[in-house]
């Protein structure tokens, strides 16, 4: 609901909007908890755990994910801002 009121609002002119849709981001801070990581942290922790072994990555190999590191997210948020 909150992007399709940004986006009247846009169309309006009343504001300029950027919607970042963040995933799969990695960096300082993120969680190695196996309870809540998610694909990045899990192929970390698998790699630090068994570093003998095989790094096999499961699945059918038809999906694929984009990452991205958290430092270029604060700079792509940076340069969205200032070329508002």
């Amino acid at each position: 609901m909150g992007e399709y009121e940004a986006e009247l609002a846009q169309k309006t002119g009343n504001i300029n909007v950027g919607l970042p849709r963040l995933h799969n981001v990695y960096g300082p801070g993120a969680s190695f908890d196996p309870r809540t990581s998610q694909v990045i942290q899990s192929l970390i922790r698998k790699a630090i755990l068994y570093p003998g072994e095989p790094f096999v990555v499961w699945g059918t190999g038809d999906q694929y994910r984009d990452f991205i590191y958290i430092d270029d997210v604060i700079d792509a948020l940076i340069l969205v801002l200032s070329e508002g």
